[in-house]
């Protein structure tokens, strides 16, 4: 069976101009844009440009028409886009993260070790020799530190007891000497991370790592070994820091 015949319907030429003359029924033919023309060319109104002064996201001045003085009304906002942006962060001194190193670790001698804790000298700029330890790294967005707590191998033996709390008789291996002083380091750089959280709060504290040999850093790095007592055991605690 044929499909039925569908009736005609008048199409509304498209162009606001004549569209020409009228077929045997009486309509206007469609008039169809030019080829590479838009299909909806005349159905919305032209919009203007805009001008080449003009920077999407930041307001501009117009530059004025040769001979023309007038002034524009229009602030620029870039000026003030420097003061928008926030200011870097001042450098920390690094004498306040010495106190904060001697505080920390008075009060894991204080808190874990049941020990006293007192200052053994001046502050040295140097690193001490022959001694092992464990260093725990505090990395933030403008800091990359490592803090140390070295000491000679039967003083690390006898901070190691004192941690887990082991009599004089009691067997002590050296992993698990080491896994001790790996964590009095953790002890003692998490609580500098604590101390410094409102000067820093990118800051991120690393895993603890045990060494038995010296530390010899570049001359990239500020360091400071301040020589302490916990208990009466002699013990240095070590700061080095990258500098910028």
């Amino acid at each position: 069976m044929s499909p039925p015949d569908l009736p005609l319907t008048a199409v509304t030429p498209v162009s606001p101009e004549p569209a020409g003359r009228l077929d045997a029924q009486g309509l206007r033919p469609p008039v169809f844009p030019r080829p590479g023309a838009s299909p909806f060319t005349g159905l919305f109104p032209k919009v203007a440009a805009p001008s080449a002064d003009v920077v999407l996201g930041v307001s501009a001045r117009r530059r004025p028409r040769e001979g023309s003085h007038r002034v524009s009304t229009v602030q620029e906002d870039t000026a003030s886009g420097a003061a928008d942006q926030p200011a870097e962060q001042a450098e920390i001194a690094f004498g306040t993260w010495i106190a904060a190193l001697i505080s920390s670790a008075g009060e894991l001698a204080s808190e874990a070790l049941h020990v006293a804790q007192e200052l053994d000298g001046p502050t040295a700029d140097t690193l001490p020799r022959g001694q092992a330890g464990a260093y725990v790294a505090l990395v933030g967005d403008e800091e990359n530190l490592q803090f140390g707590v070295v000491a000679q191998p039967a003083v690390c033996d006898a901070v190691a007891r004192a941690l887990l709390m082991l009599e004089p008789d009691e067997e002590l291996s050296g992993d698990d000497m080491a896994d001790a002083l790996s964590e009095v380091a953790n002890i003692v750089g998490g609580g500098v991370k604590r101390r410094m959280a409102t000067r820093d709060p990118s800051l991120k504290l690393g895993l603890p790592v045990f060494i038995t040999g010296d530390v010899r850093p570049s001359a990239q790095y500020q360091t400071a070994a301040v020589p302490v007592t916990m208990g009466g055991l002699a013990v240095h605690l070590l700061i080095l820091r990258h500098r910028r």
